[in-house]
């Protein structure tokens, strides 16, 4: 399948549209929302991508933040994919809501691909908030990132 536009919808001058296309390399569609702010029509733009958490379709982030106001008055594209595959059948995939099809935080830890990169220097944003469970759980270790990320210089 080639890009389909699933959805276009004005907002705060820029449109707000969702994407589907066929994985190559997930083997499944996948889906993703792009706001186009009203620059976008007449020159470039910075793009943020924003990455959503486990479970979350590229619907969570457009429809919760409130973001689209900043993004048009700063000019702002925002990419904001599915980060889960969905429906691929495979064994398991809905025995636990944590360890689905999309999650990856178990085969890849951050701070291993952080000591692991090998190009130049990133900025990194992550803004986890303080009252994630998997924060106070435990599950989550920002220091040990923080750690990985100053050892490599990133």
């Amino acid at each position: 399948m080639a890009l389909k536009q699933v959805s276009s919808s004005k907002c705060f001058g820029g449109l707000q549209k969702v994407f589907e296309h066929d994985s190559v390399e997930l083997k499944c569609k996948m889906k993703f929302a792009v706001y186009l702010p009203p620059k976008a029509e007449t020159g470039k733009c910075p793009v943020l991508y924003w990455l959503s958490g486990l479970t979350c379709t590229e619907q969570n982030f457009i429809s919760k933040s409130g973001y689209h106001q900043a993004a048009s008055e700063h000019g702002l594209v925002v990419v904001a994919p599915d980060t889960s595959p969905r429906g691929c059948n495979i064994k398991g995939e809905e025995d636990s809501w944590d360890f689905g099809t999309g999650a990856g935080f178990y085969a890849y830890d951050a701070t291993c691909l952080v000591k692991s990169y090998p190009g130049s220097q990133l900025d990194i944003l992550i803004d986890q908030g303080k009252e994630d469970e998997f924060l106070s759980d435990g599950q989550l270790l920002p220091d040990n990132f923080i750690a990985a990320c100053t050892e490599k210089k990133i």
